[in-house]
């Protein structure tokens, strides 16, 4: 076999090419491999980073959007619970949302169920969406707040209030208005607390007694109305510079220990003596009562001047002493008088008798008629002793510690009078009667005065005397009534009078003396006695007296 050298050598030469290029080609596609790692390499670590960041970037997000979550639940929280009422509209005042207290008041039950409906589909009357839906308008237009609007809403509940409103504009993120923000608060109960305050305020600043308020702790004046600047003399100014003992004239320890006897509502009434500016001494009626103003305990006290009063009681306690004692010497007077006349009387009486009886077929009939007018006298002067007597003993006689039964007594007075009774041919018919505690004898003594008034000038043959009473609290009303002539009305005011016996009594017996001690009885248990026009003619004696009430049953 023949081998070509050339040719051997040219193909060794050729693979050697090959080879190198092969290798050339490894060599590059090597540094290409390694390139293209590199890059992979580059992009993973790219692409880890971003997703780390991706990562970052959805837990914050997602911490934000908690975050914005709990803001909007904190903020739901706040307007369902702040007392204010809280909504929002747009510009067409259509409600884009509202706080519970809002819903409530709109009669709808949730904030949602708000949204979409405008002012003409809630409670408010017409003339209140009209007003409401004009201010929206006004406050868009113009974009500027309108702050402290005073209006009227009548609230589901059927409750018209009147609410203090505040509306801004509302915008959105590029500042443009887009509807309304308002909230409103209702001032019904503090708009009557300002008014109540402005009266009381008036009340105390113009009333014509001297009001003070007094701090318990201080003693300080805190405040004072005009009429008591004008008692005290001194400017409001000053009065509210100085402390309640700069007035009273008692020690402060005195006065610290009364005002704690008005905080702790033991006592409200004192008297006192006050020291004017121009240091007059004046006696003092106050009435004092605690009170809570702005949270302060402050003594509220109504000042009266009594000076005068005390000057007048104090003369009227003289008089009465006075009185007392001309009394007690004119009741000493008439016993002595009637005791001293009753012997030369018995004596007169006696003589006059017997005179009658000895010398009645002596002495002719103009001279027997001289000595029975001399008999007739003496005896009605006896009469007269007797009721002066009954009269001066009357306030001398001790109030009994039980009631009495009235009903037996007027009994044992018709009892009584039951001569004159038959023999005026009338009836006295007993109703309700009031018990009462009176001496008896007085209460006797009322009755048989005027049931023998009434028999005697008050009746005619046939006729009823009506006894009746009644109580009232403290008061005990008792009547005795007739249907005779009656008594003038010119002589009503005189016929209790002392020895006053009027135009019906003139003919009849009588010392003029009765009727005045039933005043004095009933003056006796500050009471009075008066008459009065029965119906259809007649007189009603009306006793009126002052009696405590004993709730003890009487048989």
């Amino acid at each position: 076999m023949v081998v070509n050298l050339k040719e051997v050598t040219a193909s060794r030469d050729e693979l050697n090419h090959e080879i190198i290029e092969r290798k050339l080609t490894e060599t590059t596609l090597k540094r290409y491999k390694d390139h293209l790692e590199e890059l992979v390499a580059e992009r993973t670590t790219e692409l880890n980073r971003a997703n780390l960041c991706l990562q970052q970037d959805i837990m914050l997000r997602e911490e934000a959007e908690g975050q914005l979550r709990e803001s909007q639940q904190m903020l739901q929280l706040v307007l369902d619970y702040i007392p204010q009422y809280v909504f929002w509209k747009d510009r067409d005042s259509i409600y884009l949302g509202c706080n519970r207290n809002f819903a409530r008041a709109a009669g709808v039950e949730t904030p949602q169920d708000l949204v979409g409906k405008t002012d003409y589909d809630l409670p408010w009357t017409k003339e209140e969406a009209d007003f409401y839906r004009e201010c929206d308008h006004r406050v868009i237009e113009s974009e500027t707040p309108e702050l402290h609007i005073a209006e009227s809403q009548l609230q589901a509940s059927g409750k018209q209030v009147l609410v203090d409103t505040n509306k801004i504009p509302l915008r959105n993120g590029k500042g443009q208005v887009i509807g309304i923000l308002g909230t409103y608060e209702d001032i019904t109960e503090r708009n009557l607390t300002e008014e109540r305050d402005q009266q009381y305020r008036a009340f105390f600043e113009k009333n014509c007694a001297a009001m003070i308020f007094i701090d318990p702790e201080t003693a300080a004046i805190v405040d004072a109305n005009l009429a008591a600047c004008s008692f005290y003399g001194y400017s409001k100014e000053e009065l509210t510079h100085i402390k309640i003992f700069d007035l009273n004239i008692l020690p402060p320890d005195q006065v610290f220990q009364a005002m704690d006897r008005v905080s702790s509502e033991q006592r409200r009434c004192f008297q006192f003596r006050h020291r004017l500016a121009n240091g007059t001494i004046r006696d003092v009626e106050v009435f004092s009562s605690s009170h809570t103003i702005r949270g302060k305990n402050l003594l509220y006290s109504i000042v009266h001047d009594i000076t005068d009063r005390k000057k007048a009681e104090s003369d009227l306690r003289q008089s009465e002493e006075r009185l007392r004692a001309a009394n007690g010497e004119l009741e000493t007077f008439t016993y002595t008088v009637s005791h001293d006349l009753r012997t030369p009387l018995t004596v007169i009486l006696g003589y006059a008798d017997l005179l009658q009886k000895s010398l009645r077929d002596r002495l002719d009939e103009q001279e027997l008629n001289s000595l029975s007018l001399i008999y007739d006298s003496g005896i009605r002067m006896v009469e007269l002793m007797e009721d002066l007597l009954v009269l001066a003993k009357i306030g001398q006689i001790e109030q009994p510690a039980e009631p009495l039964n009235t009903g037996e007594v007027v009994s044992d007075v018709v009892c009584g009078l039951a001569e004159i009774v038959t023999e005026a041919g009338a009836a006295v018919a007993i109703g309700a009667l009031p018990t009462l505690r009176v001496p008896r004898t007085l209460l006797a003594q009322v009755f048989q005065n005027l049931i023998g008034n009434a028999i005697r000038y008050g009746c005619k043959p046939g006729d009823v005397i009506e006894v009746g009473g009644e109580r009232k609290g403290e008061t005990v009303r008792l009547y005795v009534r007739d249907y005779g002539p009656g008594i003038p009305i010119e002589e009503r005011s005189r016929i209790f009078e002392v020895f006053y016996r009027g135009t019906t009594g003139k003919n009849e017996k009588g010392t003029g003396i009765g009727l005045a001690t039933v005043q004095k009885v009933a003056r006796l248990f500050e009471g009075r006695a008066w008459v009065e026009e029965t119906p259809g003619g007649g007189s009603t004696f009306w006793v009126e007296m002052i009696d405590v009430p004993i709730d003890i049953p009487i048989e």
